[in-house]
Formats: C-alpha cells, sequence, structure tokens
C-alpha cells in the first residue's frame, strides 16, 4: 500500500518574516521583475545558478513547495515595501570568487586576483592568458 505525503502548510508569524528576511539578507537574495511579463524572480541563496519565481504568497524553490522557507517571498515583500527589517542590517555576503584585474607588470599576458600580492610564492597570479586570444 502506498503512503502519500502531505505538505504540512506553517503559520508565518511576524517574528518568522523578521527571520527569513534576514535570512535572505545575509545570503544576498536579490528579486528582480521581468520586463516582459511582470513576474518576480528571487535569486538563490544557496546556487549562484538558479532563480525562482515568487510572489507574495507563493514561491517555485524547493523549500516552499515542503512549507518552509519564506526567504524569497520576504526579500520581495521588502522590495515592494511591505516588510521592514527591525534591528540592524546584517552584512553583506562576500562574493565567492574574488574579481579578477588586469595585471599591469604582465603587459596583457596574464592577471592577478584582486587583493594578492604582485611577487613570490602564492601571489595568485595566472600566467599565459590574453584577452585577445
Amino acid at each position: 500500500m502506498a503512503t502519500t505525503m502531505q505538505r504540512t502548510t506553517r503559520q508565518a508569524t511576524p517574528a518568522t518574516w523578521q527571520r527569513m528576511l534576514r535570512k535572505a539578507l545575509e545570503e544576498g537574495i536579490a528579486v528582480r521583475q521581468l520586463a516582459g511579463s511582470g513576474a518576480w524572480v528571487a535569486t538563490s541563496g544557496t546556487d549562484p545558478h538558479a532563480a525562482y519565481l515568487v510572489s507574495l504568497s507563493e514561491c517555485e524553490c524547493p523549500g516552499h513547495e515542503y512549507g518552509g522557507s519564506r526567504k524569497h517571498r520576504a526579500k520581495l515583500a521588502r522590495h515592494l515595501g511591505w516588510l521592514t527589517l527591525r534591528g540592524p542590517e546584517p552584512d553583506p555576503p562576500a562574493p565567492a570568487v574574488p574579481p579578477l584585474i588586469r595585471c599591469d607588470s604582465c603587459r596583457g599576458r596574464g592577471v592577478d586576483w584582486a587583493g594578492t600580492a604582485r611577487n613570490g610564492a602564492g601571489s595568485g597570479r595566472v600566467r599565459g592568458l590574453r584577452r585577445d586570444r
């Protein structure tokens, strides 16, 4: 006999919305409106290649499907002016990979990782990369 799983719906309290908004800000979730349809999308806080359709009542993210996470909806509510964060803003997340900058010392033959030493072992220098190839 097959068992079926039922989706549980948890009551969203003001404290839950505050917690989810704080989590969305900590994870760097962004919301954008699609120009053609007017639909809203929210970036994933865990997968840099994913985004989900989101509204104030629904979200396509895996967490919402199982009755859990409301962080994408909370970020949209803040963007639309319906939700404000109580307390101090969390620090924005650090970028996953430092940006590349042009290497002044190699005349275009390579790049240096931003914020690393120019000379010596472990400098982060990548040789042999050409932008004109």
